[in-house]
């Protein structure tokens, strides 16, 4: 009987022994996995992060070309209704003289007459 409980608790002894090192080595294989899952994460969240970075660069690159483009459109604008009020004070201009050459002929004309 001791020779059976010797063997026996040698076996045990021994199946304890390799779960425990079975137990670890689930362990590392799970802290492995966990470091691997953190990393693939990591990356693509470091991806995606470099992305938005990439689009919020563009966003604000064409927001200052809109306001570039809506600020000239304005300066044209000014500038062509400056260009329009100095036309019309030469038109209008134009048309006083000649309304004044007009009566000074009609003028001369029933004189003469």
């Amino acid at each position: 009987l001791s020779s059976y409980v010797e063997a026996m608790h040698g076996e045990a002894v021994r199946q304890r022994r390799e779960a425990a090192v079975s137990s670890r080595e689930a362990q590392t294989a799970s802290q492995r996995a966990t470091r691997h899952l953190h990393d693939a994460i990591f990356t693509a969240l470091d991806s995606h992060m470099q992305q938005a970075d990439g689009l919020r660069q563009y966003v604000s690159q064409a927001i200052e070309q809109e306001t570039d483009i809506e600020t000239l459109r304005g300066h044209t604008v000014l500038a062509l209704e400056e260009d329009m009020r100095t036309m019309q004070a030469k038109l209008d201009a134009a048309r006083a003289e000649e309304e004044s050459e007009e009566h000074m002929l009609d003028s001369t004309s029933s004189s003469s007459e």
